[in-house]
């Protein structure tokens, strides 16, 4: 992550305040409630004359985390020490389950394919509302992954599966699974600009005719811009909706 990427937040260490490095924060919704993991010990770094508070941690750092989608609780796991980034649920992967749930989509039967899905919640309110999912990420976030699907079994279509897909390389194996899908979804999945041109290569190569595309877009910077730019040779696309609360675009594209 570059370091413009990183949110500044204020921790009491002794009787100094000293800033540290954070990475982006996505605030909780109504949807999503944060119980602190009691089992965690205090933070090393902290002085014994400021007493550890838990319920400070912030949601990226929390181990589970807890959504409601379609009347169901989902817990969602994270690994951010770990993993990283792709072990986290931002607040563009809230929007996207919050405007499909929302949606006046018939998700019933339709095949989705979730494009860097991370913790997978989005890829799982899709499974929840009836559509056939597949969510696939690198290999270094599909255990993760997995967990979580494992763990959320329940609210979920009985056909969602887990795969992985490195944008650029092994595609082919998607396009001969589905060569039409019906739709391709993406959370946050537009801020890394060296990996732009393998992502709209895949999406050209697994996108039929009538496949819609939704990607949930934080827009951080003007670079961020760039990829949408690229879009334009071989897509239609335009902004659908913009959630002020988690500063976040929703984006639907189609091929030309």
């Amino acid at each position: 992550m570059n370091a413009r990427d990183i949110y500044p937040i204020a921790i009491w260490m002794s009787v100094a305040l000293a800033a540290m490095d954070t990475p982006p924060c996505d605030g909780e919704t109504d949807h999503s409630t944060s119980p602190a993991n009691k089992s965690d010990p205090p933070s090393s770094s902290c002085s014994a004359i400021v007493p550890y508070v838990d319920h400070m941690h912030l949601p990226f750092e929390q181990r589970n985390r807890t959504f409601v989608f379609c009347g169901q609780v989902f817990l969602i796991s994270q690994k951010w020490s770990e993993t990283g980034l792709s072990a986290v649920v931002w607040n563009a992967s809230i929007f996207l389950s919050e405007w499909m749930e929302q949606s006046e989509i018939d998700w019933h039967g339709k095949t989705v394919l979730e494009l860097g899905a991370g913790t997978g919640l989005s890829g799982m309110v899709a499974s929840a509302l009836g559509a056939q999912v597949t969510l696939t990420d690198r290999s270094v976030a599909i255990d993760l992954l997995q967990y979580n699907v494992d763990q959320n079994k329940g609210h979920l279509h009985p056909s969602v599966t887990v795969a992985e897909l490195d944008w650029g390389h092994n595609v082919d194996e998607f396009a001969a699974v589905s060569p039409h899908w019906d739709v391709i979804i993406g959370a946050d999945i537009v801020y890394i600009e060296d990996t732009f041109d393998a992502l709209l290569a895949t999406l050209r190569q697994l996108c039929g005719k009538n496949t819609e595309v939704y990607l949930a877009c934080k827009i951080r910077y003007d670079r961020d811009l760039e990829f949408l730019h690229l879009m334009k040779e071989h897509f239609l696309w335009k902004k659908i909706a913009y959630s002020e609360h988690h500063d976040v675009t929703l984006v639907h594209a189609r091929l030309k």
